[in-house]
């Protein structure tokens, strides 16, 4: 039995556009499983091999829409939906955000029985992230909460636990975790299960963003103009991917690009193969104007 990949893709452009690219990235990648994506909404699209759609509980939509709409409120939401899936395994349930791309078959890149997590990468070494009651840590040591492997429920169970005692937490503005998302706890748990934990970035494969000149994947950063496709594959020079995450703003802006920023072949393919799959007349049209586009761009170089 193999392990379950979950996400969550809540509004109209993870709906349809950000998590196209992760839902057909991992149904190309080879990776045995599934990947089940909550939705707020289903798409317009259907899901592809390896994919199953989901709606969010109810109550889980209730409460996202009652919150503060804080970061916390907004992403902490996953933790009850793995929740939810690791009950359905023995084999554990891997986090992806919606937002990333599967570019490996990720069986060969996660250790089975081990919590799997990533550190940042493209932060400076020595930050301080305070992650709240008395767990702090530098940033090569900071886990973030875009790809994590958990083997276990009750490890979920945890960071529900965290979760629901955070709000008594003494105030600090001033403190990361204050603003900060869910990740903070994540690295609760890395913090008390030390010996378990096993840093994806470590494996040989990227995983996370050190391979960018500045701190986040923006258009025309140097470190994603290095993209390179062989085989299906992805490399930044000798170094190949397994995930590749964006953030909301910079997919947007790469995706509003048409990924021009890039090199024009590796473009081309997150185009035709993950985003624009060419299921409406805008969407046809747009291929064949990047086509022209591509066309005149590879007979420049």
């Amino acid at each position: 039995m193999a392990i379950t990949y979950v996400s969550i893709a809540y509004g109209d452009f993870y709906r349809e556009k950000a998590v196209r690219g992760l839902c057909n990235s991992f149904s190309l990648s080879g990776t045995p499983g599934k990947l089940i994506v909550y939705f707020d909404f289903l798409p317009a699209w259907a899901p592809p091999e390896g994919c199953v759609f989901k709606i969010l509980p109810e109550a889980i939509q209730h409460r996202v829409k009652t919150s503060d709409r804080s970061f916390f409120a907004l992403t902490s939401v996953k933790f009850d939906i793995l929740d939810i899936e690791a009950g359905a395994t023995t084999n554990g349930v891997c986090w992806i955000d919606a937002d990333a791309l599967v570019l490996t078959d990720l069986s060969k890149v996660l250790e089975e029985g081990k919590i799997n997590v990533v550190s940042h990468g493209s932060c400076d070494p020595e930050e301080i992230f305070d992650c709240g009651k008395g767990v702090v840590v530098k940033g090569k040591a900071f886990a973030i909460g875009g790809i994590f492997y958990l083997p276990r429920k009750e490890l979920v169970e945890n960071l529900l636990e965290l979760a629901a005692e955070r709000s008594s937490w003494p105030e600090d503005k001033t403190a990361y975790w204050y603003s900060d998302g869910e990740q903070c706890l994540l690295n609760h748990i890395v913090a008390a299960n030390q010996e378990e934990v096993v840093w994806i970035d470590d494996s040989g494969y990227i995983a996370n963003w050190a391979f960018l000149e500045k701190r986040h994947p923006y258009p025309f950063d140097k470190g994603i103009n290095k993209i390179r496709i062989v085989d299906d594959q992805f490399f930044c020079e000798s170094k190949q991917f397994a995930v590749l995450s964006w953030s909301s703003l910079t997919l947007r802006r790469h995706i509003k690009q048409g990924f021009r920023s890039m090199n024009p072949a590796t473009a081309r393919y997150l185009r035709q193969k993950f985003y624009i799959q060419g299921n409406s007349l805008k969407e046809v049209f747009m291929q064949y104007l990047y086509t022209i586009y591509d066309f005149f761009n590879l007979k420049i170089r």
